[in-house]
This record gives structure tokens, C-alpha cells and sequence, in this order.
């Protein structure tokens, strides 16, 4: 059940027998020149959405303002501190328990989320007995089947990213700007000091916003990427159910 199309009877007379959530997460942020800001958003949702036509599981609406300052030297970025994100989805998630949801699965699409999901899973989940929150990002989940199709890692607005986004919808993508993204882009994530990273802005490290090799994308990278995500929330939401 995908919740903000429903109305409130139907989503109460759901919940009398279901009690698995998925929440999206995602960011409104830069993704290169050739990508859109939604990126993240769009690719969290897309996999909630989609587990939640063949599995009985309550999909929530996105979160899609997160934790992106450090791009925030590209126009269009939108960002909130970390304490005001936690706070924000401990409060959602808080409301979804209030309504009799027991397992919750924290679907994120940012690399910059991760801290403050396990922070804040860890929290209810020590204070809210008969409660899971699990938080899973998609990437990472997927890690080895990416560097099967891409022989490398996903970075940022790169091959990976990009390609999901092709198969998603490909008329967001400027793939006349693939070359740019590229060549004016960073191969590795932020500079480093004897292998350790310096937190910095991305505009310190690539001209372009993206980090990686975006012209190695296309829509049939992005399927499989995007099905094997899939498969893998799916198996999440089947062992809780």
C-alpha cells in the first residue's frame, strides 16, 4: 500500500493485518551536470514503491531534504544539520509506530545519511520494545553487483547513479552532458592525506559535482542495478514478515 494515495479507512483497515513499513530517504541535491537533484529521492522511492505492489507493506512518502551541505556550493541543493534531520526522522518514524507499525525499513538513497539512520535506529530500537528499525541503503546492499557491471565502486553522479536513474526515466538525464560530467569530475571521493579522507566541500575536489566515471551508464546497467535492489528489500521485507 503506497500511503499518500490512499485514504484514511483503507490505511486503518490495512493496518489491522500488517504492520511492515517502508520509509524513503533520499536528498535534493547535485548530482553532476547531466543528473537531477532528485536523484537520491527518486531512486528510494521508485524501490519502495515498487517492493510495495507485491509485497503487503505500508510505503510512506519520501524524505527529501537531508544531509547535503557539503554541496551545497552547487545551486539547487538543499540541505538540514544532521541533529535537525535525526530529529525530523525519529518524529516520522515515531508516527508510523503510533499507528500499530512494528518493523520499519529506512530506505536510503544518500551516502550522507547513513550516520544519522543507524543513530536513530539504534535509539528507538533500544527504547521501543517490539520495535525494529532497520536501516538499509540501496548501494551499498547491491556493492558487489555493481563493481560486476562497472568493475568499479559507486561514487557520486557516477556510472551506477546515472544509469539508474536512464532506466527510471531517462528523459531526466542531459546525456549530452555526460562528457563534461566526466571529465570535469574527480575519480575518487574528497582529497586525502596517507589514505585518509579531509572533509571538505565537493567543489573542492570536482568542477562538475560528480565523482567517478558517468559515461559508463545506460539503461540496462540501471535495470539490473535496480532489480537486484529490489530483490534484496524484498528478501528484508519477507524475513520480518
Amino acid at each position: 500500500m503506497i500511503l499518500e494515495r490512499e485514504s484514511w479507512p483503507d490505511v486503518e483497515d490495512f493496518l489491522e493485518e500488517h504492520t511492515i513499513a517502508l520509509l524513503p530517504v533520499g536528498s535534493t541535491e547535485q548530482h553532476g551536470p547531466h543528473a537531477p537533484l532528485n536523484t537520491d529521492s527518486l531512486i528510494a522511492k521508485s524501490l519502495v514503491d515498487s517492493v510495495a505492489d507485491c509485497e503487503p507493506v505500508l510505503a510512506a512518502p519520501a524524505v527529501r531534504i537531508s544531509v547535503s551541505s557539503y554541496h551545497g556550493d552547487f545551486p539547487g541543493t538543499l540541505w538540514v544539520s544532521p541533529s535537525t534531520f535525526r530529529a525530523y526522522i525519529k518524529d516520522v518514524v515515531e508516527s508510523l509506530i503510533s499507528h500499530g507499525i512494528k518493523k520499519i525499513v529506512l530506505v536510503n538513497g544518500h551516502g550522507g545519511n547513513r550516520c544519522s539512520l543507524e543513530e536513530v535506529a539504534i535509539q528507538i530500537n533500544e527504547q521501543r520494545e517490539g520495535v525494529s528499525v532497520i536501516p538499509w541503503t540501496w548501494f551499498d546492499a547491491i556493492e558487489e553487483t555493481v563493481f560486476d557491471l562497472f568493475n568499479d565502486n559507486l561514487r557520486h553522479a557516477d556510472g551506477p547513479e546515472t544509469s539508474v536513474i536512464m532506466h527510471l526515466n531517462n528523459k531526466l538525464i542531459h546525456e549530452d552532458r555526460l562528457e563534461w560530467a566526466e571529465k570535469s569530475g574527480s575519480r575518487e571521493w574528497r582529497n586525502k592525506i596517507s589514505g585518509t579522507s579531509i572533509p571538505q566541500a565537493t567543489s573542492e575536489f570536482s568542477e562538475s559535482g560528480a565523482i567517478g566515471f558517468p559515461e559508463t551508464a545506460s539503461a540496462k546497467k540501471g535495470e539490473k542495478l535496480f532489480q537486484k535492489a529490489k530483490e534484496d528489500l524484498q528478501n528484508i521485507v519477507k524475513e520480518l514478515g
